[in-house]
């Protein structure tokens, strides 16, 4: 989304816009502050009409250097759609029914082993924590620029599987080791409040100079 320009004058106040997707212009159009904008897609996968992107025009200014278009709510749907038909599998899961969308896993079990990380479709997982009690969350893990994924799990195979470590595992119920960490001294608010000194009083220099005034426009006009 691309602001080319505002008018600051108008009541309400407009903005310029032009939305793009991969460098190919799909809209050009002028919206108003405290509008919901809605760009909608003529077909996809065989849809009409289907809204792509939406967004509120929150707030419309301008600067002595710089106009800025503030947006809220803002949200957007892939072009890239996967149908799903009974029967279908994903994971450990089956399409039982599209209308509304019911996914499954009768076919497949899940078993939630202690300290592990359980794949249950593309890169949806569950954390399983090192404990007696089943403690267990959903999990998706990306990597960055190439660097090596850390945190709760490491080693992802070319395949797509994920190797847990113990060492790097959920939270567990048994105390964990620690190192030695200088403690910092813990400053309150009111320690902070007393550390910063108190401003200083005006003096009496201004008073003074103010009584010097009207005492030199008192003679002056005395001797008049």
């Amino acid at each position: 989304m691309t602001a080319n320009s505002i008018d600051a004058k108008a009541s309400p106040r407009q903005a310029w816009l032009t939305l793009s997707k991969d460098g190919v212009k799909k809209d050009d159009t002028v919206v108003q502050q405290g509008v919901v904008y809605t760009y909608v897609e003529k077909n996809i996968a065989g849809e009409s009409d289907v809204p792509l992107f939406v967004t509120y025009i929150d707030g419309i200014f301008s600067g002595a250097t710089s106009d800025v278009v503030q947006f809220r709510y803002t949200w957007a749907i892939d072009t890239s759609v996967t149908e799903l038909k009974g029967g279908d599998t994903y994971g450990v899961f089956k399409v039982m029914a599209t209308e509304p969308v019911t996914l499954r896993n009768d076919d497949s079990t899940v078993t939630l082993g202690r300290n592990t990380v359980v794949n249950l479709m593309g890169e949806l997982n569950f954390n399983v924590a090192d404990s007696s009690t089943v403690r267990f969350y959903p999990m998706v893990q990306y990597q960055i620029s190439g660097a090596a994924p850390t945190g709760l799990v490491t080693g992802i195979t070319e395949n797509g599987t994920v190797t847990p470590t113990s060492t790097a595992s959920a939270p567990t119920d048994t105390p964990a080791q620690t190192e030695s960490v200088q403690q910092q001294p813990i400053i309150t608010p009111a320690q902070t409040q007393a550390a910063i000194p108190p401003p200083k009083a005006p003096g009496f220099e201004a008073v003074l100079a103010i009584a010097g005034l009207f005492a030199v426009a008192y003679l002056v006009l005395r001797r008049k």
